[in-house]
């Protein structure tokens, strides 16, 4: 398990970082509504 922050001003996104436990990349699909709060996110192994 690791912490990440997640930047809602650029609104809904989709990204890959790297786990820096495991160096693997994760990918993440953010969902913003249209107040800017975090509605939604999805996070999976990018390979997976």
């Amino acid at each position: 398990m690791f912490e990440t922050e997640i930047d809602t001003s650029a609104g809904s996104q989709e990204y890959v970082e790297d786990c820096y436990v495991c160096c693997r990349p994760i990918l993440f699909r953010v969902e913003v509504n249209v107040d800017g709060e975090l509605s939604g996110i999805e996070v999976q192994r990018e390979n997976d």
